[in-house]
C-alpha cells in the first residue's frame, strides 16, 4: 500500500540534500554580526548597557567578528551624532572602543553646535521681525502678537538652507572622528 507523506515530510526530503554554500553562510555571519552591533547600540543609547558591558559582549565573540562588531559600532555612534543632540553618550563611546582621545574633535563639534543654535536664533529673529512688519502693514498690531516663526514657509527655507551648510561641516567632524 501506498505511502501518503505530508508535505512537511517531502519538503524534509527535498531539503535534506540541501547545504548552504560559503557564500550563504557568510552572509548569514555578516547579518548576525550587524544585528549583534545594532543592539549593543541601540541598547547603549538606551542605557541599559555599560561601555565594559558592551566591551564583555564583544570579548564573548570569535576575534575577527569582534572586531567587525566593534568597528559597527563605533561607525554608527559616529552617523548618530547630531548637530542638535546631547551627543555626550556617543562621545564617550566613541573615545572608549577607538582606544583614541576625541576631546579635541569633541571640542569642534561642540563649537560647529554652539554656532549653529546662535545662527537659528538669529536667523529666528530676523524672520519674526519680519513676520510682525508684515502683520503691522496689514493692521495686525500690538504687544500680544506674536508671530508663528516656525509655522513661516520662510522659516523652513532659511532653516533648510542653515542645515544644509552645517551639515556639511558636521561631516567634515564625523569623519575626522572616522580616521582616528
Amino acid at each position: 500500500m501506498a505511502e501518503i507523506k505530508s508535505t512537511l515530510d517531502l519538503v524534509m526530503e527535498k531539503t535534506k540534500k540541501m547545504e548552504m554554500t560559503a557564500e550563504e553562510k557568510e552572509e548569514l555571519k555578516r547579518k548576525e554580526i550587524f544585528q549583534k552591533a545594532t543592539g549593543l547600540f541601540h541598547r547603549y543609547l538606551d542605557g541599559t548597557i555599560s561601555l565594559t558591558e558592551i566591551v564583555r559582549e564583544i570579548g564573548r565573540l570569535d576575534p575577527q567578528s569582534g572586531a567587525r562588531v566593534k568597528d559597527i559600532l563605533v561607525s554608527q555612534w559616529i552617523e548618530a551624532l547630531s548637530l542638535t543632540d546631547d551627543n555626550e553618550r556617543l562621545l564617550k563611546g566613541i573615545d572608549f572602543l577607538k582606544d583614541r582621545n576625541v576631546e579635541e574633535v569633541n571640542q569642534k563639534l561642540h563649537n560647529l553646535q554652539d554656532q549653529y543654535r546662535s545662527q537659528k536664533e538669529v536667523v529666528k529673529q530676523e524672520i519674526s521681525l519680519q513676520l510682525v512688519e508684515a502683520l503691522r502693514k496689514e493692521g495686525i498690531r500690538g504687544t500680544g502678537v506674536v508671530p508663528n516663526v516656525e509655522g513661516s514657509p520662510l522659516w523652513k527655507e532659511r532653516l533648510n538652507i542653515l542645515n544644509q551648510i552645517y551639515q556639511k561641516q558636521m561631516e567634515e567632524v564625523k569623519e575626522s572622528l572616522r580616521r582616528l
